[in-house]
């Protein structure tokens, strides 16, 4: 390249704010109709150090148009600037990442583009009317807010060693076919998204939006990572998503990310929910293409907001062993247990452990294989294992205790002694009994209780005393727990179940003064309560149906005794009346009340050789003859 000193262009014309250097080239070229890349290198400038904002090339671009100072600086400031490492881009006071301008074709509005046709100066040829916006050339930006519509793009071509000329593109193929580019716009939505990146460009910050505390760069690369998750798009799928998908995928991002780190924290437990639906929990399998960029940016500040909330979910989600490097910091212990490494740490099996873990609402003991997986906490994990560890099965409590093996299932059935993960719902289970509870129950047993070298034979053990008594174990222990009895011994100064002594007649005592009264009737009770009811009668009438008898618990023999219930005497009572009632009623002798009952023609209710004694309806009898004496 020659390093003659650059001579201003015979016909001029300044840029138009927001317009960079590149496109304003292009102008220059067009208006005096040439070919930008033909003329930039005619006059010692590199076409690619344009399109990437080298100091050079874009003052010799200004002296081509004899730009002044003011104007110079505009155009700087409008023109993306490439670093030398090739990473990055600044534009105007926000860094951009590499690909996030486009190269080799141009987006454009087409209304925008009418637009510049008819605005003045009218002197100036149509070719170098339409002018390049810098936001044009970014590729998250697919709309323009101004008319509503998505870009169109120019036809994409090999540049290699040059750029795209966009005033040529235009004059090919925007110019002839404006109308029918104008007509076929298609309307494009608001984009939140969209018009937040053309506010960092335009370097305007809400503080309330959580994404302006990263640079501008790395937000966007966040935006794309979370929208990507979401949308569950398949790593490669990547490359090959359409406009609109990409930018359905940054607008979801944006939305998520912007409301700060409880919003992102929620997301990311979603694909943590997800990833354990079919069977994932390794860190790449939950978080993706977030873990990818992270890790691809592992040595950029920009990602340290992101970076910190993501490291903290995933050591709280993930289960993962000590010393692991989780994103650029070393996990000191584990947080988390699968229920592989959970069997492997407690030296058990891994269907004993998730039966375990689903009885302390952990997780499913009947998922299917290879399906949800379940996960446990470490200081979850370790008290349960420790309380499973120090717990004690049946035979143990019994060679330590003397408990017997039904006394022990009654008590646990009755919820007087725990058992671990809630193992009382489970039908056939092997019940563990925590040491502790135990040691406990013992404890309150024997509280209080007298040294016995010889009892008496009211002093009887637990079984004994609930046959003398007629009682359940259960029942007998609660009333111990709970101090009902007064005293209590031990035999010889033993601390074991078996050594347990109580007095049987102040169990029975409190038993009787608790029980519910009885209201059926025993026979002999019945006979003296309805004259003149002997027990055939009662008998023959019980089998005929006229009196119903039921099983009910009596407090006196302390167990169930059948008895005749108390509404069917009721009932038999008012609707039949025994001829000894009858006489006892109006004070006569039966035989003579019979004998004037059988001269007016009245007739027992029954056979009297079926049940024995005269019984007649109420109904039948006059109201003298069934009148009772008050």
């Amino acid at each position: 390249m020659t390093s003659a000193p650059i001579e201003p262009l015979r016909w001029k014309l300044p840029p138009h704010p927001r317009e960079p250097a590149v496109g304003y080239a292009a102008r220059l070229a067009a208006l005096n109709g040439l070919d930008m890349n033909f003329l930039v290198r005619a006059n010692g400038l590199y076409p690619r150090g344009i399109y990437n904002g080298h100091d050079r090339e874009i003052d010799g671009v200004a002296a081509l148009g004899s730009l002044d100072q003011l104007q110079l600086d505009a155009l700087r400031h409008h023109t993306p600037r490439r670093q030398s490492d090739g990473l990055f881009t600044d534009l105007q006071d926000v860094r951009l990442a590499r690909g996030t301008l486009l190269s080799g074709y141009y987006r454009f509005c087409p209304h925008c583009i009418r637009q510049d046709l008819v605005e003045p100066p009218h002197d100036v040829p149509a070719v170098a009317r339409p002018w390049l916006r810098v936001e044009w050339m970014v590729d998250q930006v697919r709309s323009c807010p101004e008319h509503g519509v998505y870009l169109a793009e120019t036809s994409r071509a090999d540049c290699r060693g040059s750029v795209a000329d966009f005033s040529q593109d235009m004059r090919i193929e925007v110019l002839p076919n404006i109308r029918r580019l104008c007509s076929v716009a298609e309307p494009a939505d608001p984009n939140a998204f969209e018009e937040w990146v053309l506010r960092r460009i335009g370097g305007e910050l809400d503080a309330s939006n959580w994404l302006n505390e990263m640079p501008l760069h790395a937000a966007m690369v966040v935006c794309e990572a979370i929208g990507i998750e979401f949308a569950g798009v398949a790593r490669s799928r990547l490359r090959s998503l359409a406009g609109k998908e990409r930018a359905a995928v940054w607008l979801t991002g944006y939305h998520i990310a912007a409301e700060g780190r409880p919003a992102i924290e929620r997301f990311l437990s979603t694909l943590v929910e997800r990833s354990h639906g079919v069977g994932q929990v390794g860190m790449m399998g939950i978080y993706g293409h977030i873990l990818r960029i992270l890790e691809r940016n592992a040595e950029d500040p920009g990602f340290d907001a992101f970076r910190e909330v993501v490291r903290g979910h995933i050591i709280e989600n993930v289960p993962l062993p000590g010393g692991s490097l989780v994103l650029g910091q070393v996990l000191e212990r584990r947080r988390l247990h699968t229920a592989t490494s959970a069997a492997a740490a407690s030296r058990t099996t891994r269907p004993t452990l998730k039966v375990i873990f689903a009885r302390a609402g952990l997780g499913s003991a009947l998922s299917a294989p290879g399906r949800s997986r379940l996960t446990i906490r470490v200081d979850e994990f370790d008290h349960l294992l420790r309380d499973f560890g120090e717990a004690m099965s049946f035979s143990e409590v019994q060679a330590a205790t003397g408990i017997p093996k039904k006394h022990l299932v009654e008590f646990v059935a009755q919820g007087l002694l725990p058992t671990l993960f809630a193992s009382t719902t489970v039908r056939r289970a092997r019940h563990r009994v925590p040491r502790a509870k135990l040691a406990g129950f013992m404890e309150t047993l024997l509280e209080g209780s007298v040294s016995i070298e010889r009892p008496h034979r009211g002093q009887r053990t637990i079984g004994r005393a609930c046959f003398a008594a007629s009682t359940n174990c259960a029942d007998l222990v609660r009333m111990i727990l709970e101090g009902q009895l007064t005293w209590k011994g031990r035999l010889r100064d033993g601390r074991r179940y078996d050594d347990l002594l109580v007095d049987v007649d102040e169990v029975i005592s409190h038993l009787q003064r608790d029980a519910r009264p009885r209201t059926g009737l025993m026979l002999k009770e019945l006979a003296t309560e309805v004259r003149g009811l002997s027990f055939p009668t009662m008998r023959a009438l019980i089998a005929t149906g006229h009196l119903t008898v039921a099983q009910e618990f009596c407090p006196v023999f302390r167990r169930h005794i059948p008895v005749v219930t108390r509404d069917s005497v009721e009932a038999f009572r008012a609707r039949y009346v025994t001829l000894s009632e009858l006489g006892r009623l109006q004070g006569r002798d039966p035989r003579l009340v019979r004998s004037d009952l059988k001269r007016a023609g009245r007739k027992p209710a029954f056979e009297v050789s079926e049940i024995d004694t005269w019984i007649y309806l109420r109904e039948d009898l006059s109201h003298e003859e069934a009148s009772t004496k008050e």
